[in-house]
């Protein structure tokens, strides 16, 4: 697991597509996006992009054996 900021720089050294993912996440104005897939590096590291709606809460897709990482752009509430 790794603590931080998305703000702030990597205090260590990460795996290439970890730094990747990170640099799209910090570069990146997720409200401005439309909902779905948007490639990263090809088929290898993507970004999907999930919009729920509060009054029923969807499933995540299970059964990847990919690494997986969530982020928030705003508050859960």
């Amino acid at each position: 697991m790794i603590f931080g900021h998305i703000a702030q720089p990597n205090p260590c050294r990460l795996p290439s597509a970890i730094e990747q993912a990170l640099d799209f996440l910090r570069n990146t104005d997720f409200r401005t996006l439309a909902p779905g897939v948007v490639e990263i590096d090809g088929k290898n590291i993507f970004c999907a992009d999930y919009r729920f709606n509060h009054a029923r809460r969807r499933r995540k897709p299970t059964g990847s054996t990919s690494p997986l990482s969530g982020y928030s752009v705003s508050g859960l509430g």
